[in-house]
């Protein structure tokens, strides 16, 4: 199977997903169909992270473009009266995961090296990666008075 194709199934699962969502709530059979989705995109997310040349760039851009629906999201819930928690949107999510992702493609390269000393310092720098998504996910409320999560919580952020 294509590259192309898993993308197209993922693509018409979210659509189906999404049309359930909203316009049949009832009817969960959409939803479970739209499930396949986040493991096609988290496994594209991880292939990005590993085959990209720009890495700020990448990050960056799925970074902002979360951000940007995040606060549409927000204004949203302000305008309908809904607003209680930032609920971050599957690119918040992803955005976390290439964070991760990046910083143990850093360690591996160390490994590959074969070099103890550079290997110790990038393993301290991938877990002050894992560390501090999971303070992103757990502490947020504590710091800024509003709940935060994302969608599929600390497994979505590490599935990709």
């Amino acid at each position: 199977m294509s590259n192309t194709t898993l993308k197209i199934i993922a693509c018409v699962s979210m659509l189906i997903d999404h049309i359930g969502y909203i316009l049949f709530p009832e009817y969960i059979i959409f939803r479970y169909f739209g499930r396949i989705a986040m493991p096609i995109f988290a496994f594209f997310i991880g292939v990005g992270c590993r085959y990209t040349k720009n890495k700020l760039k990448y990050l960056s851009q799925v970074l902002f473009l979360g951000i940007a629906c995040q606060i549409v999201n927000i204004i949203n819930d302000l305008i309908t009266g809904n607003f209680t928690d930032i609920y971050g949107n599957i690119l918040i999510t992803f955005s976390l995961s290439i964070v991760i992702c990046f910083a143990y493609l850093h360690l591996e390269n160390a490994i590959k090296q074969n070099d103890k000393n550079e290997v110790l310092k990038r393993s301290c720098l991938f877990l002050i990666c894992l560390l501090g998504v999971f303070c992103v996910l757990r502490f947020t409320d504590n710091v800024i008075g509003i709940p935060f999560s994302v969608d599929y919580g600390w497994r979505g952020v590490l599935l990709p």
